[in-house]
């Protein structure tokens, strides 16, 4: 089993800009990413390259789960989820763009899929390697909420030797 790369920095400090440039040059990445586009978060299905909306308005017509004054899409979260947990199998990189309060305070949004990915990956069937963002002030809380048997935290990723 390959250690988890926690990617981690603080909150607006580039993390998935960084991991967006990062993965266009790779040939074997899949997961997601969360990145904004016009002041937008979306999802972005690393393996098929698909562009989703994940932050809606208050008012939208589809089921949300809201983040503070932050409102976001139950179906983006599902296609995620699904991302991850095909993905794991038959990618070089995984990517998870981002673990948080959510997930470890309110078992919501990548919770299940997360928990299981990483049952699979201490089963030692995940073929490559997993890459989670996890915000600098939350990275205690990820180890005590997770207790990964084995990780390297990053803080840039042109400086890890673990992804070349």
């Amino acid at each position: 089993m390959k250690p988890l790369i926690l990617f981690s920095r603080p909150i607006r400090s580039g993390k998935t800009t960084e991991l967006e440039h990062w993965c266009a040059k790779q040939s074997s990445v899949g997961g997601f990413l969360t990145p904004d586009r016009d002041s937008i978060r979306m999802l972005f299905c690393l393996r098929d390259k698909r562009l989703l909306p994940f932050e809606l308005s208050a008012d939208a017509s589809e089921p949300v789960t809201q983040i503070g004054r932050f409102f976001f899409s139950n179906e983006a979260f599902e296609q995620g989820s699904e991302a991850l947990l095909r993905d794991a199998f038959a990618m070089d990189f995984l990517v998870v763009d981002e673990i948080g309060k959510l997930e470890m305070k309110q078992q919501k949004g990548w919770e299940k899929a997360f928990q299981h990915l990483l049952n699979v990956w201490r089963a030692g069937k995940v073929k490559g390697q997993i890459i989670v963002v996890v915000r600098d002030f939350l990275l205690d809380d990820f180890l005590q909420h997770y207790k990964p048997e084995s990780y390297t935290v990053i803080h840039q990723l042109s400086d890890s030797h673990e992804l070349r």
